[in-house]
């Protein structure tokens, strides 16, 4: 296990004082991202002393007024604080039993306007690869939209997961699933998930 160094305050004095003495604030960061074993030294004790700093005016804040200062989560010591929730599950393609080769457009679109991102998982029971293709559209409706991203394939009797972030958001998306043969036996459903 590597050991962690942490500076004594004569050590952070004397790196204060040349920083300050000696370069410009433009000139302290070309300097400390130039790749020098001093460098990244001197990179970790400014984040060392950043992180103290910044604690240090948290617990200062919220001692002073008695109350945690806003958008600092109030949590019990080790608790991890994450902003984002899950949406309520989106059927988007209510279960279908498909025969012909013909695309299957979604009978709904899932409303992302306030996701961050998505996962859209299609169960398939065919005894065809289906081809899955998210699409997007401004509106509420299939029609008209467009494709988001590269097409998936779901293989015979099985289930895949596609996910979406902000480079490929759409107010509306749904699915369009097209199975490569028809299917002779077996049925698809397609969930949206959103993560607010």
């Amino acid at each position: 296990m590597a050991e962690v160094f942490i500076p004594d305050e004569e050590k952070l004095r004397v790196i204060r004082d040349w920083i300050d003495g000696h370069l410009n604030p433009l000139e302290k960061l070309r300097q400390t991202l130039s790749p020098s074993d001093e460098r990244i030294d001197l990179l970790i004790l400014m984040l060392i002393e950043l992180n103290a700093m910044t604690a240090n005016a948290v617990a200062s804040l919220s001692a002073l007024s008695g109350v945690t200062p806003p958008g600092v989560p109030s949590l019990p010591p080790g608790e991890i604080y994450i902003s984002r929730k899950a949406a309520e599950p989106q059927i988007v393609v209510a279960t279908k039993a498909p025969r012909t080769v013909a695309a299957i457009t979604c009978d709904f679109m899932a409303d992302c306007r306030g996701a961050y991102r998505g996962l859209l998982k299609v169960e398939s029971s065919l005894d065809q690869d289906v081809e899955c293709q998210l699409i997007g559209n401004i509106v509420n409706s299939p029609i008209g939209a467009t494709t988001i991203g590269v097409p998936y394939t779901c293989l015979i009797n099985d289930n895949i997961s596609m996910g979406w972030a902000l480079d490929l958001w759409h107010p509306y998306i749904g699915v369009r699933l097209t199975p490569a043969i028809a299917p002779t036996a077996g049925n698809i459903t397609a969930i949206m998930q959103n993560q607010e």
